[in-house]
This record gives structure tokens, C-alpha cells and sequence, in this order.
């Protein structure tokens, strides 16, 4: 304790030497401001140096002397150059010569005396046939001390052509009591100089800055007189003044007087013997009194007042102030130099305000007009004084008259004698053709400045008609007083036509006109020739999807788009796998678990469907702004209400809730999803305790204070808990001829957590309607747990079809074995990206650009292996040791940056062929790594022609690369029997270059709208990553070694095939191949046909019943034993068949708000609904379970998706 009281003390004692050295430095510093010495700071600063000119001739009274280099050039009949410097004893050696003395020579003197040196050797020098010539080469330097009241006095070596303003420039200059006025220099103790620097600056004269020699020294001497001069001089500042000086010399050294300064006098402070005292010097004594030390001036300035001034203020031509003379001695003549009184002018009565001797003032009335008349005399004016003349609009306001309702420019306008209403609206712009001339409405105020007691009767009302509308007529209108209020009624038989623009996903976008108050906005979309493609419909809603009603399955029914596994969100998009697909939610990419192995594990999607306004789907071909995926791209658009509402939904697999509102500037969503697939993973042939929990909680804020800024923010958070407990297992499988039973008994059970934490604000500044730019910060977080310990005893028998029913007996047991299956996998992620976006619209462009920084963090510990034992042999079997079919050993970390820009570009415009958009753009990424950079280009144009414009055709081009993503660039080896895992350091992104040709067609059939879409591409693939898919876990290599290509045509026919619905047909062929090895085989995803069909019906005269079917049937996959390569993958799943059928009934319809019952007025709809997933109860195959029989033979054994399941719902909307 005593310690910390010490260290406390001591703080505090360091806090406070601090604050008081900070306060004597800056007092220090206002001082020295308030007591400048003129020019003290001559030698302090940096472009004054005084420094010597070297380059200029020698000067004739330079003297020689010891270190000058001497050049004696001859030249003529003889020539010759000798260069010598001077020696400490005078002299220079010459050849032939000997010693020559030049110390203490001019130039002048040593060129002679050399002429008669060098005669001796060059006769023709004599006789001027030769010629000599002697310069001076290096200079010398000398020492010289200064003395005396400087900065830094002491010894400096200087040049030899140094002055005594150098030497002074050296040594810091003169110190705080050094004097400029009297600085001597001394040289062989004889004062050669008196320097003076007042008359460098004040008349620029350098005579007193003489050259130095060896040996001077500089003495300056303390100050004799300081004098301080402030006030009205033009520069305030201390002086050194010489003995003798007056204060004229002093003022002439400030600069004179400024043009306010008080000149006949100025003020003297001085301090003599024991008192101060004051001197009060008269203009006429300036020349003659002497100033002495610490004297102080101060010049005053003139009084703020005038000695021959009148004014004139008001109703006259030319107000303002006039000298008193004998022009504008009286009230007549001030006026008449004013050019007169203007026509509005006052005249009973003008005030004259007068300065009496005590500087008081007094009012005294003027009738102007009998004194302008001559009625009455014309009254003297005195100094100082101001008439006042008032105006007519002054003392009586011309008041306003008031205008509103329908008219051009309502508000307020003059009054003006004489006006009418007619004047009045035309004033105001004119009548709007709503404007009504039957009745017009005019409020008029009551005035009666004599009454003397109030009155009930507030104001009165006149209705008034344009007969003539604005015409001039014979009669003159309803003429208005001020401050009237015209109030213009709207005609009641006047309706403008109301114009709606429907844009987006329908097929014909555009305005429409309304017919009737009450059209709803389905007859919009039926007007508009229904929804596209790409369109979210509300009844997507009551679509019956095993998943819960997620977009993702949604997006699976449309053309290149495919998902075998109805347990799971994810979907393949032409050939690519589910990792090739890239999703976003209002701009920002959102990601999912990377565990997770199987669709039971998956749970809820991130994008929840109740918050859902837009969404745009793009399978290939797409712009420069989506980010490094090769296949597809999502986007997702939240909505953001414009008043409250609200919706909740509960069914078999579970139930959500939806919550949105706003106000003027805020809006928020909430949406809240649980669900629980026990009930479908009941009807899986693998039997045992399910126990699913998956909820959700998503947020969607936006706030505007103004038309120029935004600010939004997302937040999500959601957690999956599934719990497994196997119990048995029976799956028959094989063919007619040879029919398998697959038994396992289970013990064990299996515990998973995903939790996921995701947000994102964004901050948009909207310059006008034209510019915007958004700054968009975001983070996402999971953290992932999958264990597991299972061990299965299995039995794998074959059976024949011996009984006369048909029934199926045990034969044989083939096979017999255990296995074992253990997982501790742990993995945590976080990644944060930083996003500048920004959008322009020039004319017919549309720019968009922005610039991302992605940071990455994943740390993974995974270890899992898998034990296997037929009968009684573990396998694989070796001669001597035991060792596991599957061991995997996996401990990472990154930490990595990702950088990317993009910049693209839209051009609509009309041609001769018609409407033509182009969209090009290029997208840069840079991955520090790998230290890759990539550079996609990529473009895409549309045409909608002239000669027909229900054709729409697309072409689509463009260089896509998939940045490595974790799960990529992990490269599994296997030492001793173990599989290891390390990061690739030397893994390149994948790349894919689209090539996409498409074309719409609209047209009606049996009066309804439809839409054929037909699209044609081809995928070159480069520094691919192969793959295998178990399930939905994709498990890669790790390496870029192989190549491919994927190549189709989807086509899709959307309408409405039943009046009011709709539709919608789509089928796919697809080849996609990749080269591994040298040998061609099928990618994991090749899905060679898909056909997939939604249908919407409802029974004729009646809305409240909706049917909604989704078809899928679609060829199987390739596959091949577990941990093998892919070349094993031989084999094709069968087809994947399935039919879901949903039936809706709508108990409740208040979607126009015309129930007023005391609870169903709180609903706006209330669906009762069935769903029957798997209609035809077909067995899907899922993935395979690989097991050996006593014969070595393996045998793949189906694991099947759901069967036959019905699911009931009750969907609520506020």
C-alpha cells in the first residue's frame, strides 16, 4: 500500500513540474512577443546570412596572405602557369626563381612585383612580347573573435571576404542586452569601425559592414537606450536609440503615424530618481526632445467624433451624412443637398435630434411641410445633429393579401389598391385545372380602431364565382382589402388519371394507368403479364418444401439449377459445385458452417424468406461488381417497410415470426425462425433418437435523417444443436435377380454445434440523384463443434424371393463386420471485410466501382478416423498390424488479407436495330497469401429488336476466378497409415471463362401471358481443384491438377398455365468433364438432364382454396468408393425423383382492411395449409455406405433420403 502511495505522490509531483515548466515556457514566450527589440531577430533568421559572394573579381585592396592560392598564367612568346598557395611566411616557390614574398600585397602590387620576378627568367616579358597575369585561386580563411553581448561569443573561421554582418550571423546574433547601434571592430588593437545596423535596415546602407582580416575582433557593447513606443504608429516595438536622439528620430524609426493616430501630441512615461513621471510633448518639441533609457511612448488616436457633421435620415433621395456649412446651415438646405424629398415622405411631422453641451440629446418636432411651404422659418442645424424624415409605408403598412388551394403558386402577396380576386389568382400563377370557378372563398379581418369594447363577430366570409374565369369584362370583379385570405376550392367532379410503374421481375415492366379506387396490386402484376423468372413471389411462401420454405429451394426449381438432396439448402448451378456459388444479402457476401458433412446437420439458411424484398439470380455470365466465384451469384435485397406489419407461421417442422415497422426516417425487421427436422429424419432407414434444433434471429435497420444520408445495419445470430442417437438400421437394395439386406445395430450417439454471428452496417451519402457513395463494414464469426463416437455391428445378407406372395426370406449371410467411427473436430472463422462502393449516372451511363479489404481468420483442430472389421478381419489387412481404414490428423491456422477492386459500366441506347444495353467491366482481387493477383475482365450486351420487341437476346462473356477459400488449399497426405493435412501455399485461384448466348420470347397463348427463356453456355476450366461430394461435404485435394469444361443449354417456359397463377417448366442438359491424369472423367456434379416443373392451381370462382406441386426428376450423380481418387468414381446414382404437393386454404381474407369485427379486423390473412412431401414415396439416394463381403467383394449401400412425409402449417399475417 505504501508503495502505491509513493508511486501516487511522485505521479502527481511529475504531473505538476510539468504544468509549471509548460506555464514559464509560455509565459516566457508572451514576454519576449510584448518586448521585440526592432531588429534583434536580423541575425536569427535563416535567408539572412550575410554570407560572402565568392564569385565576383578580386577586390584591388584585398590583401594577400598566408593560405590564398596564387595563379600566375604567362603567356605570349613564352607561356607558362604556376599555381602556388601562399606559406605561413609570406611567400610562394617558384622554379628558377626561388622564394617570392606576396604577404600584404593588393593585387595590384603583386602582379607588378611578380613582372619584375619573372623578367629574370622570360626576358620578352621586359620587352611585352610576353605577358603576365595573376589571379587569385582558393581564398583563404581567417579567424576572427567576436566578443561581447552575443548569443554564442568565441573564435569562427571565416572566409576571407566575410563581413562583420557574417560574423555576427555566426555567432547567433546579439544577445537580450546586446546593443545593434554601437558595435565596434578592432584589428591590431586599433578600432577600425563603428557599425551601426539601424542604418543596414532602416536605409539599406552597408558601408559600416566592412571585410574582415585575420585576427579582428568584433566587440558589441550592452544597449545605452531602450525605448517602447505603442498605439497608433505603424510598428509598435522597442527601439535602441543612441545617445542624443529625439523623438522624431524615434517615430521616423517606427514608420511614422498610422492615419488614425493623434499627431499634435503624445503621450511619455519615464522612469527618473525615485518616481515615475509624465510628459505630455507637443508636435512643435519633437526635434528637440532627447530620449532616454526605458522611456515609453504611446501614440493616442483621434476622438470618434465629428466637429462639422449633420444627417439626414429617411423619405430622401440621398441619405447619410453632410459637412455643416454655410450649404447645410439650415433644415431647407440639408435637404436640397439630400436632391429633395422623395414622393412618400411624412411631412406633418419630422423629428430633429440635437446634441446638447452636456451630450444629451433632445427631440424637437419640424412640420416640413409648412416649412418647405415658407409658413414657417427655416431652423438652423447645429453640429451633430440627425433629421429624421419618415415614410408613409412606414407608419402605415400596405398590408398582404393571402392565396391558397388551387392555384400555381400560393402564399403571399402586396396588397395593392383597386386588386380584384382575378388579379390576385393571376399573381399567383393561375388557376390548376382542378381549380374550382363555382366557389371561391374570401376571409376578410375586422378592423375598428374606435371601438371600445370587443365584439363576438371575429371576421366575415364572402363566396364569390368567376363568371367571365379571368376575363376583362364590363364588371369589375370582387375587389380585396388588406390582409383578405382567397381560399380556391378543388372542383369535386375534377379525378387526375393515376399512372403506376411496375418494374423488376414481371414480364413487362412499365407504367399502367388505374381504372377504379380499388385495384389491388395483383391486378397490376396480371396487367404487367405476371411475375419472371427471377421473381420472389408472396405465394413462394405456401410452396411445400421440406426445408422450411427457404429462397434456396426456391432458386433450385429454376433452369441449370439443381439439388438432390431435399434435407439440405444448398444447390449446384451448371456443373459447379455448392462452393462455386456466391451469395449476397444487400451488398454484403454472407457465408455458411464449414463442417457440416450432411443435410440433417445443415439447418436454417442464412436468408430468412419473411424479410426477403428482391432477389437476383444470375447461373453465369454475370457483372464485374459480384465477387471471385465461378458459378452463380445470389442477391439478396432486404426489404424495409413503410408502416407496421407482421407475420408468424407454425408447422410440423417448425415456426417463424416477423415483426416490421417505421416511421419517417426509421424502419426496422425482425424475424425470429425455429426449426426441427426430427420429424422428417424419422422416415430415414437409419432409426434412432433425432433431436434437431436450429434457431434464428435476424434484424434490418435503416435510418435516414435526411434525402442525403443513410445508415443500415444487419444483424444475425444463429445456433444449430443436433443431437443423434442411432439405434438399427435395415436397407434393402440390389436388383431384381440379386437382392441385398443391409442390418446395423448401433451404440454411440453423435453431438454437433454450429453458432454463427454475423453484421454489417453501411453508411450511404447520396450526393444527388445522380451520385452516391456507400462505406460498408461487416463481420462474420462461426463457431463449429462435430463429435461423434459410433460403432455398428452389420450384417449383410442375400436374399431370395422363395414365398408364393411374394414375400422376401433370408438366404445367406454375405457379410459380417463392425466399424467404428470417431470425430473431434473443432473450427472457429472470422472474417471482416471493409467495403467503398460508389455510383454515378452521366447521361446514358451508369458507373458503379468500389474497393473491398477482406480479413481472414480460421483456426481448425480435426481429428477423426474410422475403424473397420469384416469378418474378423480389419480392414485394410495386413500380415502384421492393425491398421484403420480412414485416419485423419488436421491442426491449422491463417491469418490472411484479401484486396479487390471493381469498376463497371452501363450504356443504354437506341440504334437502328433497336434497344441496346452494354455492360462491361473488370474486377481485380489480390490474396497476400499466396501473393496472387487476378485480373477478370467481363461483358455482356442485350438487344430487344426493333422488328419485334417481344425477342430479348443476351450475349455474355467474361474471365471468372474462384479465390481459394479455405476448405480449398487444404492438401491431405498420409504418413504411416495417417492422413495429415497442410496448407497449400502454392494453390492458384480456379479459373473459368464464360461463354453464354440466351434469348426471351414473350407472347400469349389462350389470352395469357408467357415467357420461353432459352440459354446456351460453355465453361472452359482451368487450375482446377478436384473434388469428391459425400453428401453435402465436399472434401478437396488441395492442389490445382486438372482441367475441364462444362457445356449446355437450359430452357424455361413461365406463364400462366392456369388464369390469375403462375407457372413454370424448366429443363436442363448439361455435360461437364474434367482432365486428371491424362484421362477424361465426369465431374462430381454431372447432371446430364434435369427437368423440373412448378404448378400453381386454385378452384375456379374462388381464391381461398391454392394448390401448389413441385416435379423434380433429374439424372444421378457419379460416385466411387470412399477415400479413393477420383478416377474410382465410376459409377452414377439412379435418378433423383421427387413430387411435392401442398394444399392452402385461406380462412381469413382482410387483405383490403374491410373487416371491422373486433379480431379479424387485426389480421390480414390466416392460411390453413397441407403439405405431402414425397408424393410418390420414391427412394432417392442420398450417398453410399461402402462394406466388404467374406468374398472381398464391396458392395455400395444406399443411404436413402425421406420418404412419404405430409406436414401441416398455419401461416398469419398482420
Amino acid at each position: 500500500m505504501g508503495k502505491k502511495v509513493l508511486v501516487f505522490l511522485l505521479l502527481l509531483s511529475f504531473i505538476g513540474w510539468t504544468k509549471a515548466q509548460q506555464e514559464e515556457l509560455q509565459n516566457g514566450t508572451e514576454q519576449s512577443k510584448q518586448l521585440q527589440v526592432f531588429g534583434r531577430n536580423i541575425f536569427a533568421s535563416r535567408n539572412l546570412s550575410f554570407e560572402p559572394n565568392l564569385n565576383i573579381p578580386t577586390p584591388e585592396n584585398y590583401r594577400l596572405g598566408p593560405g590564398d592560392e596564387v595563379i600566375i598564367d604567362v603567356w605570349g612568346t613564352s607561356e607558362n602557369t604556376v599555381r602556388e598557395t601562399i606559406s605561413p611566411e609570406g611567400s610562394i616557390m617558384v622554379e628558377n626563381i626561388g622564394p617570392i614574398y606576396l604577404s600584404g600585397m593588393n593585387m595590384e602590387e603583386a602582379e607588378r612585383y611578380l613582372r619584375h620576378e619573372f623578367s629574370k627568367i622570360y626576358a620578352a616579358i621586359s620587352g611585352e612580347s610576353a605577358h603576365i597575369k595573376v589571379t587569385l585561386g582558393k581564398i583563404r580563411s581567417i579567424m576572427v573573435n567576436v566578443m561581447g553581448e552575443v548569443e554564442v561569443p568565441g573564435t569562427y573561421r571565416l572566409s576571407a571576404f566575410a563581413s562583420v554582418f557574417h560574423a555576427l550571423y555566426r555567432a547567433g546574433g546579439v544577445n537580450r542586452i546586446g546593443s545593434l547601434r554601437t558595435i565596434q571592430v578592432v584589428r591590431n588593437n586599433k578600432k577600425v569601425a563603428d557599425v551601426d545596423v539601424y542604418k543596414y535596415i532602416m536605409e539599406g546602407k552597408l558601408t559600416d559592414d566592412i571585410r574582415l582580416s585575420e585576427g579582428d575582433v568584433i566587440l558589441v557593447s550592452p544597449y545605452a537606450n531602450l525605448v517602447c513606443i505603442s498605439g497608433k504608429v505603424k510598428r509598435p516595438m522597442i527601439y535602441e536609440m543612441k545617445q542624443g536622439e529625439t523623438l522624431a528620430a524615434l517615430i521616423n524609426y517606427t514608420g511614422g503615424f498610422t492615419g488614425d493616430a493623434y499627431r499634435n501630441m503624445v503621450r511619455l512615461l519615464r522612469r527618473s530618481g525615485r518616481e515615475q513621471q509624465i510628459y505630455n510633448i507637443d508636435k512643435v518639441d519633437y526635434e528637440n526632445f532627447i530620449l532616454t533609457d526605458d522611456d515609453e511612448i504611446s501614440v493616442e488616436a483621434v476622438l470618434d467624433r465629428f466637429s462639422n457633421k449633420v444627417e439626414v435620415r429617411g423619405a430622401v433621395y440621398r441619405s447619410g451624412m453632410y459637412q455643416l456649412d454655410s450649404l447645410t446651415g439650415t433644415i431647407k438646405q440639408l435637404i436640397c443637398q439630400a436632391e429633395g424629398l422623395r414622393g412618400d415622405a411624412f411631412l406633418n411631422r419630422a423629428l430633429l435630434k440635437r446634441e446638447r453641451e452636456d451630450l444629451s440629446h433632445e427631440m424637437i418636432p419640424v412640420d416640413l411641410r409648412k416649412l418647405m411651404e415658407g409658413s414657417i422659418p427655416d431652423l438652423p442645424l447645429q453640429k451633430n445633429d440627425v433629421l429624421y424624415i419618415s415614410s408613409i409605408r412606414e407608419l402605415e403598412k400596405e398590408g398582404t393579401l393571402a392565396i391558397y388551394g388551387d392555384v400555381a403558386n400560393p402564399g403571399y402577396f402586396p396588397f395593392a389598391k383597386n386588386m380584384t380576386i382575378q388579379d390576385l389568382i393571376l399573381k399567383a400563377g393561375g388557376l390548376l385545372e382542378s381549380a374550382s370557378t363555382v366557389r371561391i372563398d374570401v376571409s376578410r379581418r375586422i378592423i375598428d380602431a374606435k371601438s371600445t369594447s370587443s365584439s363576438s363577430v371575429i371576421g366575415k366570409s364572402f363566396t364569390v364565382e368567376l363568371e367571365n374565369g379571368l376575363l376583362v369584362g364590363t364588371k369589375r370583379g370582387f375587389e380585396l382589402e388588406p390582409y383578405d385570405m382567397v381560399f380556391i376550392r378543388r372542383s369535386p367532379g375534377y379525378q387526375k388519371q393515376a399512372n403506376v410503374r411496375v418494374d423488376g421481375e414481371v414480364i413487362f415492366t412499365g407504367n399502367y394507368a388505374l381504372t377504379k379506387r380499388n385495384e389491388r396490386v395483383s391486378d397490376l402484376i396480371t396487367k404487367a403479364g405476371g411475375l419472371s423468372k427471377d421473381a420472389y413471389v408472396k405465394g413462394a411462401r405456401l410452396m411445400p418444401d421440406a426445408t422450411g420454405g427457404s429462397v434456396e429451394s426456391f432458386i433450385a426449381t429454376q433452369a441449370g439449377v439443381s439439388s438432390n438432396n431435399e434435407l439440405s439448402s444448398q444447390y449446384n448451378v451448371r456443373g459447379g459445385s455448392f462452393d462455386e456459388n456466391i451469395v449476397y444479402v444487400n451488398g454484403v457476401e454472407v457465408y455458411r458452417p464449414l463442417l457440416i458433412r450432411s443435410g440433417q446437420q445443415e439447418g436454417l439458411s442464412f436468408i430468412n424468406p419473411d424479410m426477403v424484398e428482391n432477389i437476383g439470380f444470375s447461373a453465369g455470365g454475370y457483372e464485374a461488381k459480384y465477387g471471385d466465384k465461378m458459378a452463380s451469384v445470389l442477391d439478396i435485397t432486404y426489404k424495409k417497410p413503410t408502416r407496421f406489419e407482421a407475420s408468424g407461421s407454425v408447422s410440423l417442422l417448425g415456426g417463424s415470426a416477423y415483426v416490421g415497422f417505421a416511421t419517417r426516417h426509421f424502419s426496422m425487421t425482425n424475424g425470429v425462425r425455429y426449426k426441427t427436422n426430427r420429424y422428417l429424419l424419422g422416415s430415414l432407414d437409419t432409426k434412432g433418437e433425432y433431436n434437431p434444433n436450429f434457431v434464428d434471429y435476424q434484424t434490418y435497420m435503416t435510418y435516414s435523417p435526411n434525402k442525403r444520408w443513410e445508415v443500415g445495419f444487419i444483424g444475425n445470430f444463429s445456433q444449430n444443436h443436433y443431437n443423434f442417437k442411432p439405434e438399427d438400421r435395415t436397407t434393402k437394395f440390389g436388383t431384381l435377380e440379386s437382392v441385398k439386406e443391409f442390418k446395423v445395430y448401433f451404440d454411440g450417439q453423435e453431438k454437433d454445434l454450429f453458432r454463427t454471428y454475423f453484421g454489417s452496417i453501411n453508411l450511404t451519402h447520396r450526393f444527388n440523384k445522380y451520385n452516391d457513395i456507400t462505406f460498408q463494414m461487416s463481420a462474420f464469426k462461426t463457431k463449429e463443434e462435430e463429435t461423434y463416437d459410433i460403432t455398428g455391428q452389420y450384417w449383410l445378407n442375400a436374399l431370395d424371393e422363395t414365398g408364393e406372395n411374394g414375400e422376401v426370406s433370408e438366404d445367406q449371410t454375405v457379410g459380417v463386420g463392425t466399424y467404428m467411427e470417431h470425430a473431434r473436430n473443432y473450427l472457429t472463422a472470422t472474417v471482416q471485410s471493409y467495403a467503398l462502393t460508389g455510383n454515378s449516372q452521366l447521361k446514358r451511363h451508369q458507373i458503379k466501382w468500389g474497393l473491398e479489404l477482406k480479413q481472414e481468420k480460421i483456426k481448425e483442430k480435426l481429428r477423426e478416423w474410422e475403424m473397420r472389421d469384416s469378418a474378423g478381419y480389419s480392414l485394410p489387412h495386413t500380415a502384421n498390424d492393425v491398421e484403420l481404414i480412414y485416419n485423419l490428423s488436421s491442426q491449422n491456422e491463417i491469418s490472411s488479407n484479401r484486396y479487390s477492386f471493381f469498376a463497371q459500366d452501363t450504356y443504354k441506347f437506341s440504334s437502328k436495330i433497336g434497344l441496346v444495353t452494354l455492360i462491361g467491366g473488370i474486377r481485380g482481387s489480390y490474396w497476400d497469401w499466396n501473393k496472387e493477383f487476378i485480373f477478370s475482365p467481363r461483358v455482356s450486351a442485350a438487344l430487344i429488336p426493333k422488328f419485334n420487341e417481344d425477342f430479348t437476346f443476351r450475349a455474355a462473356t467474361g474471365l471468372y476466378y474462384q479465390a481459394p477459400f479455405y476448405k480449398e488449399f487444404r492438401d491431405t497426405t498420409t504418413v504411416n497409415g495417417r492422413a495429415i493435412v497442410n496448407l497449400n501455399k502454392n494453390i492458384k485461384s480456379q479459373r473459368s471463362i464464360h461463354f453464354v448466348l440466351a434469348g426471351d420470347y414473350k407472347f400469349r397463348a389462350m389470352n395469357r401471358p408467357f415467357k420461353f427463356t432459352t440459354e446456351i453456355y460453355y465453361k472452359i476450366l482451368s487450375n482446377l481443384v478436384p473434388y469428391n461430394v459425400d453428401n453435402v461435404r465436399i472434401s478437396y485435394y488441395g492442389r490445382n491438377m486438372s482441367r475441364g469444361y462444362a457445356t449446355g443449354i437450359d430452357m424455361k417456359l413461365f406463364g400462366e398455365f392456369v388464369p390469375g397463377t403462375d407457372s413454370w417448366l424448366s429443363f436442363s442438359l448439361m455435360q461437364t468433364k474434367e482432365k486428371i491424369n491424362g484421362t477424361w472423367i465426369p465431374r462430381p456434379t454431372d447432371q446430364r438432364y434435369s427437368l423440373s416443373f412448378y404448378f400453381s392451381d386454385y378452384f375456379p370462382k374462388s381464391d381461398r382454396w391454392k394448390m401448389n406441386l413441385k416435379a423434380t426428376f433429374a439424372d444421378g450423380l457419379p460416385f466411387g468408393p470412399p477415400h479413393s481418387g477420383r478416377e474410382q468414381a465410376v459409377f452414377r446414382s439412379p435418378a433423383y425423383k421427387r413430387v411435392d404437393i401442398g394444399m392452402s386454404y385461406r380462412l381469413l381474407d382482410n387483405e383490403n382492411r374491410d373487416k371491422q369485427g373486433r379480431i379479424s379486423r387485426c389480421f390480414k390473412n390466416i392460411w390453413l395449409g397441407i403439405d405431402v412431401f414425397n408424393l410418390l414415396d420414391i427412394n432417392n439416394v442420398n450417398s453410399y455406405y461402402w462394406v466388404t463381403d467374406v468374398y472381398n467383394q464391396q458392395y455400395a449401400v444406399p443411404n436413402f433420403l425421406t420418404c412419404r412425409q405430409i406436414n401441416a402449417r398455419i401461416l398469419i399475417e398482420f
